[in-house]
């Protein structure tokens, strides 16, 4: 873990949402776009809903394009954008690598700070201010962000959907990339080691196996094509949802299995012929 530390405060290109203005900034090239119509998809969600403040939580596994997506989704209407990366557990190095997968997906990230700093008090139209985790040092900074309130709040990361936050999330966004496209990206952030990423993916196959399962989403976005890239909406059924999401979650792919590790076609569902070869 103290690799990832050290590497996660020397990677300056990773997106990041511009917290103080609500807004979006920064990002690489080779990130992919969010294609329109699934942001069409989730502003319309948003803009039958009664209530004056909806709250997005964009969920997903590392590297699968979180942020990019509530990015995209912020420039389309005035939003709180909440990175969940700023309420990471402040731990013992030791005590958090002797985590099992359950409580290193209970115990990872702070919730309970992101929901009283932050969740809550924009909820209630009240600026959200507290210290970000300080990857560098494994300690809050001593910094602190504020962010405005607005009537669209989108809180991003893993994990940010649990349901210990259910009472304060209105619509759930599952973000699915396949493994090469995620592996590409870790590689891209050099962020952390091979042994931490092990029991980084530990703890995230549990999450979404027991706790937040893809069907339980209220959208799913993933590979619309292997040939352009892209997301789409997916409309695989509860028991294909949970195979395709489990095939995509192995994680990084590279060198593992071979071409094509981890990779859906978007007709079946399934890791085809036609997913292993890229065509």
């Amino acid at each position: 873990m103290l690799a990832r530390t050290r590497q996660r405060a020397e990677c300056s290109s990773r997106a990041s949402p511009d917290r103080r203005s609500g807004h979006f900034a920064g990002g690489k090239a080779s990130w992919r776009a969010v294609p329109e119509d699934v942001l069409d998809e989730v502003v319309a969600m948003v803009a039958a809903r009664s209530e004056s403040v909806t709250v997005v939580a964009v969920d997903g596994q590392s590297a699968a394009g979180k942020s990019m997506f509530a990015g995209s989704l912020a420039e389309r209407m005035p939003a709180s954008v909440v990175a969940g990366d700023d309420f990471y557990r402040v731990m013992d190095e030791d005590e958090r690598a002797a985590l099992t997968p359950a409580e290193g997906a209970a115990w990872y990230y702070d919730w309970e700070r992101l929901r009283d700093q932050a969740l809550l008090p924009l909820r209630n139209r009240r600026p959200a201010v507290f210290r970000p985790y300080d990857w560098a040092v494994n300690d809050l900074a001593d910094r602190l962000i504020t962010i405005a309130p607005e009537p669209l709040i989108i809180i991003e990361g893993l994990f940010v959907s649990r349901p210990e936050l259910a009472h304060v999330v209105d619509i759930a966004v599952l973000v699915v990339a396949d493994a090469g496209s995620r592996g590409r990206r870790q590689v891209d952030r050099a962020d952390a080691s091979e042994e931490w990423l092990e029991r980084w993916d530990a703890a995230e196959r549990w999450y979404f196996e027991h706790r937040r399962p893809p069907s339980s989403f209220d959208v799913i976005t993933r590979p619309a094509s292997h040939r352009t890239g892209g997301w789409g909406r997916s409309l695989l059924s509860e028991q294909a949802a949970r195979s395709a999401f489990d095939r995509l979650g192995g994680y990084y792919g590279i060198g593992r299995d071979g071409p094509g590790a981890g990779v859906l076609c978007v007709t079946c569902g399934d890791d085809c012929a036609a997913a292993a070869s890229g065509t």
